[in-house]
């Protein structure tokens, strides 16, 4: 009898720890709460625009030699201004083989260059 007793007892205290409810009720309801929930999302980037703006490469008729006169691409730093920054750059006539430099400096928009 005292052997019932004792089981009785330590089931009593059993259920009362885990709260009336069946042993694998909680730890499951648990796993689902924690997979189903929304992940926190990271916040949003501060992005700055670039200051540097590529210029392709420029290919104008040259009508003195003949051919075409090829500039190659680089990048134009844009200045407060408005206006931009360019690179020395060097273009080449495929009529004459003659190359010019052009000097760097501040000049306009690079959209409004000549070429394609």
């Amino acid at each position: 009898m005292r052997t019932r007793a004792n089981v009785l007892i330590g089931a009593l205290v059993l259920l009362a720890q885990l709260g009336g409810s069946t042993p694998g009720a909680d730890p499951i309801a648990q796993i689902e709460r924690s997979v189903t929930q929304p992940l926190p999302q990271a916040p949003a980037l501060q992005t700055t625009p670039s200051p540097n703006v590529w210029v392709p490469d420029r290919i104008t008729p040259d009508s003195v030699y003949g051919g075409v006169s090829v500039a190659p691409g680089h990048w134009d730093r844009r200045l407060p201004n408005g206006g931009y920054y360019a690179p020395p750059s060097t273009s080449c006539s495929s009529g004459s083989g003659a190359c010019s430099t052009s000097p760097a400096g501040e000049y306009p928009s690079p959209a409004l260059g000549i070429g394609p």
